[in-house]
């Protein structure tokens, strides 16, 4: 798409939105999804690190139609680059421990909206966004 006239007009109809990057880590299906239990607690140890450090947007499970877990996930994060992405996704003790594999790329944010109520008077909130 480089240098398309695609791309100009997308570039054009695009310039005044928010334009937020983000990289996209999608984690595989492994063969067996009690293959993932042995890691689990490390993993969501991981997952808590990066949250912690403000790499983390957004991470949770895929799940199929019907609501069947198959061991697939997906990770919002924020990186430098392609290269630092992989990084993280490498990192994770699923990924090292060959349970998983995954592949990255890199989603742009320009639209959408979500809401966060939060009451002062017993420090409770919530978020009102998908399945609201």
């Amino acid at each position: 798409m480089s240098g398309s006239g695609i791309e100009k007009q997308i570039a054009r109809a695009t310039s005044s939105l928010l334009g937020l990057r983000f990289w996209l880590i999608h984690y595989s299906e492994p063969s067996h999804i009690d293959a993932l239990a042995p890691y689990l607690d490390d993993h969501f140890r991981y997952v808590k690190e990066l949250e912690n450090k403000d790499l983390l947007f957004a991470a949770g499970a895929i799940r199929t139609p019907e609501g069947e877990l198959k061991g697939r996930s997906l990770f919002v994060i924020r990186a430098e680059d392609h290269a630092a992405a992989e990084r993280i996704a490498a990192a994770d003790p699923m990924v090292r421990a060959g349970v998983r594999s995954f592949s990255v790329e890199q989603w742009t944010v320009n639209m959408g909206s979500f809401e966060i109520r939060l009451a002062y008077s017993d420090q409770s909130f919530s978020v009102k966004g998908a399945g609201a």
